[in-house]
């Protein structure tokens, strides 16, 4: 029975998320990706677009810190990154993911902050928060949803969700969690009860 209501939980989160990220309306901006080599930082800044897991694969080399300051974006190209640092080529691996001094990491890059191997580590002045899924009265072009794009966006929903679970990096506790905010709130960890929600290898670094 436990097993069954999880299933449910998580295929009606996933409906929900998928309709959010892929039938709302993205940013216009691209993110800009670049490697620092000098200090082996990976740096992923601004909002998510389609076109960014291939800027991401170019850049991705070598042993790398994962650096992000984004308020989030495209959940499908998301996807795309988060297979790219899980299911790395032998010579490339993400070894921690940072949000530096003053940053953000909202909706789709706080996905993304909590895969890849290593430690997750966020400055005290920096701002993570995962998004609640939410559905918009219309979809972007104003129309009302119809069946086959509800069909449609459970279908991919359970893929969504699928991808994501495998990797086995997010807890039910924080799924539940970020659950529980409206459509205009984020599940900001802010507090040392919230980030222990993140698991043992989060670090908040205070200076």
């Amino acid at each position: 029975m436990a097993k069954m209501k999880s299933r449910v939980f998580y295929s009606v989160w996933a409906m929900a998320w998928f309709l959010a990220c892929v039938l709302s309306p993205l940013p216009s901006q691209a993110a800009n990706i670049v490697l620092d080599a000098a200090q082996s930082d990976l740096r992923i800044e601004g909002p998510i677009e389609p076109g960014d897991a291939e800027r991401f694969r170019r850049e991705f080399r070598g042993k790398a810190r994962l650096v992000l300051n984004s308020p989030g974006g495209s959940m499908n190209e998301t996807l795309k990154i988060i297979e790219l640092m899980e299911k790395h080529a032998p010579d490339n691996e993400v070894v921690g993911t940072y949000l530096p001094r003053n940053s953000i990491c909202f909706s789709a890059c706080a996905f993304i902050f909590m895969h890849g191997g290593g430690v997750r580590a966020m400055d005290y002045t920096a701002s993570l928060g995962f998004h609640a899924p939410w559905l918009p009265k219309t979809s972007p072009d104003d129309h009302s949803y119809t069946w086959s794009d509800l069909a449609g966006a459970f279908t991919e929903g359970q893929r969504v969700i699928r991808e994501l679970a495998q990797y086995n990096r997010m807890s039910l506790d924080l799924f539940v969690e970020l659950l529980g905010k409206g459509p205009n709130e984020l599940y900001m960890i802010d507090t040392p009860y919230r980030a222990a929600k993140l698991g043992h290898q989060f670090i908040w670094i205070l200076r």
